[in-house]
């Protein structure tokens, strides 16, 4: 598999826009393409780059031009995977490349182009992001409520990755399930500022289950009447 750093980010790529999903580097993400301009858009990636964008709705809705407006940020991944379906359909493993931000759309049929500029992460304050990654990882181990769902050998892997980038990419597009909040996190460019706003969502998570739990007292889960 060629290094992540060695693929090249054309100007202008072909887009998904959808509803609360945020892809982040390095993450993996399975989709499922049944739409017919997706499964052209798919066509036409897996005989070239296989390279397209993954860009989360934005709540904004003020653009009278677009339909399914894009937020500023998204991600460009790489098909790593693809089985097409006998019904036409496609199932895939798209693994994120690097974050961009959109700088316009190029057309919008058969399917969506937009023109991209890449992100870098911003190293600044970079000699204390170690220990919040440290913290970041105690967390994890101490409250199993955070990976819950999440396979054991998925764990290990989030504990392998050096990288901070990839780390903490990687974390918050497997722990976090609020799309607003992994958007926003896309959009810091700022690594220790990544660092600091995923420690404060995971210390937060861990609040709001000691309350839950308070409140429950002796009650089973299953007792709970969630209606």
């Amino acid at each position: 598999m060629e290094d992540q750093n060695d693929i090249h980010i054309p100007d202008v790529v072909p887009v998904m826009t959808l509803q609360e999903t945020v892809l982040f580097p390095h993450a993996v993400m399975p989709l499922f393409i049944f739409e017919q301009r997706y499964r052209h858009m798919l066509s036409d990636v897996l005989q070239s780059h296989r390279l397209f964008a993954i860009f989360n709705e934005s709540e904004i809705e003020d653009d009278e031009d677009h339909e399914e407006p894009p937020s500023v940020m998204g991600t460009v991944g790489v098909v790593r995977a693809a089985h097409k379906n006998p019904d036409g359909t496609s199932n895939l493993a798209l693994q994120g490349i690097t974050r961009v931000r959109m700088v316009e759309i190029v057309q919008e049929s058969p399917y969506r182009l937009i023109r991209v500029a890449p992100c870098k992460d911003a190293l600044d304050e970079e000699l204390e992001i170690p220990s919040i990654r440290q913290e970041i990882l105690s967390l994890i181990d101490e409250h199993p409520h955070l990976t819950q769902g999440l396979p054991r050998e998925y764990l290990k892997f989030i504990h392998s990755l050096d990288g901070l980038g990839p780390f903490i990419d990687v974390a918050a597009h497997s722990l976090c399930h609020d799309s607003r909040f992994k958007q926003r996190m896309l959009e810091t460019l700022s690594l220790f500022r990544r660092f600091d706003l995923f420690r404060g969502f995971l210390n937060s998570e861990c609040s709001k289950h000691e309350l839950f739990k308070m409140l429950q007292g002796n009650t089973k889960d299953e007792e709970i009447d969630l209606n």
